[in-house]
């Protein structure tokens, strides 16, 4: 397999995956180069985002996680003040790493040639079947997501942690809200100061926003909008 044929590279490693991915309950498309598994009201992705370069490519895997009531919450949140759609919130590759005590605080896949794909493909299994599939495995409910988005992540780096709270701000409000938590007024107090102390204007106004959008209706109505 030659170095300069990074696609072709690409190809083999996505038709290389995707069987152990289906095995695993994970739909894949191919052309998305994203794996889906659907179980009542969450949906959790894996996708595969390729960085080319002459020599061959790097593959960084992403995850995702969205649980329906509060991406409808948020998704009419945002048609009630009359902007962009909104987005699944992202789970870094570096808090599921954290969270099981590796040394890793990020993890890619350099691929050259066929040995290393090899071991890309065997990496990428072992990865996803050791760390990834049994945090999945652990968000099934509100509450579940409520714990996890509403918790400091565990990590060693400012810039991470910047990002966690950053990113995790509106549905880790939302989540405290759906589930009655009777630290929601702390932790929409814990946003505001961390997203004031980064200057993130627009997280801020969208946070307080959002807020007002929800303190004026009960759990009850939020779930069934």
């Amino acid at each position: 397999m030659d170095k300069s044929t990074p696609k072709k590279l690409y190809s083999e490693f996505l038709e290389g995956i995707q069987g152990s991915l289906k095995q695993m309950g994970f739909t894949f498309n191919k052309k998305e180069a994203v794996a889906r598994r659907r179980e009542q009201s969450w949906v959790h992705s894996i996708g595969f985002d390729p960085i080319w370069s002459p020599w061959g490519l790097r593959i960084d895997p992403h995850f995702w996680f969205r649980e329906d009531h509060i991406q409808r919450v948020w998704g009419l949140f945002y048609d009630f003040v009359n902007t962009s759609d909104s987005s699944t919130f992202n789970l870094r590759l570096w808090t599921i790493l954290e969270m099981h005590n590796s040394s890793e605080s990020e993890v890619s896949f350099e691929i050259e040639d066929a040995v290393t794909l090899s071991q890309c493909i065997d990496n990428m299994k072992q990865l996803i079947d050791q760390m990834v599939l049994p945090f999945m495995n652990k968000m099934h409910h509100i509450a579940d997501f409520d714990n996890y988005l509403n918790q400091p992540a565990p990590s060693r780096y400012d810039v991470q942690q910047k990002t966690f709270f950053v990113w995790h701000a509106s549905p880790g409000l939302i989540a405290a809200k759906l589930n009655h938590n009777p630290a929601y007024e702390s932790f929409y107090e814990k946003y505001i100061e961390i997203l004031t102390h980064f200057n993130n204007i627009s997280k801020l106004e969208e946070l307080k926003a959002l807020k007002i959008y929800m303190d004026a209706r009960s759990v009850e109505e939020l779930l069934n909008l």
